[in-house]
């Protein structure tokens, strides 16, 4: 029972965020674990930071899909064993369930108060650091990714609880 030893939700959050962020790291994308106490019984280990988000929502060399932490040639990383397991998947598309509605907005309103309050010392920031781009680029772009990897997400989440849970499982569950 992988709940004995890990904390279930906090892995599904982990990879879920890789793959909302389309995280084109293939080693891994830097997995950190926690545990809290030696002591405590049922400390279970925890993902720990999300890390490194230099190769994320990157059009160029991200063509869709999951993220590469998550994708079936990553033989390296125990993700690959998780998304195989019912209580993770279940756990994973649980959560997906509770943000997917509210993402876009949740991550687009801070966005643009950014814009609005910093968006001038931004845009010279950088451009002193040599970078041709703009805060309303930058804003564009994540707002694009977003509305086009919010339904990629929904569709395919909704099709691996299908294909790797029984029908009893997904019958029951009122969330998924």
């Amino acid at each position: 029972n992988i709940s004995d030893v890990l904390d279930v939700p906090s892995f599904a959050v982990w990879l879920l965020s890789h793959d909302i962020l389309g995280t084109a790291d293939p080693a891994g994308s830097n997995i950190f674990m926690v545990k809290n106490s030696m002591d405590a019984e049922d400390d279970r280990l925890s993902a720990g930071p999300l890390w490194d988000f230099t190769d994320c929502m990157r059009t160029d060399y991200f063509d869709g899909g999951w993220s590469w932490v998550h994708t079936p040639y990553n033989g390296g990383c125990y993700i690959r064993w998780l998304v195989d397991q019912p209580e993770f998947i279940l756990a994973f598309a649980e959560r997906w369930n509770e943000i997917k509605d509210d993402l876009f907005n949740v991550v687009e309103m801070p966005l643009k108060q950014t814009a609005a309050e910093w968006g001038m010392g931004l845009d010279e920031s950088y451009r002193l650091a040599g970078k041709d781009i703009t805060t309303e680029q930058l804003i564009k772009h994540v707002t694009d990714w977003l509305m086009e990897r919010i339904p990629w997400l929904d569709e395919n989440i909704a099709e691996m609880v299908q294909a790797r849970l029984p029908q009893s499982v997904v019958a029951s569950q009122t969330c998924i």
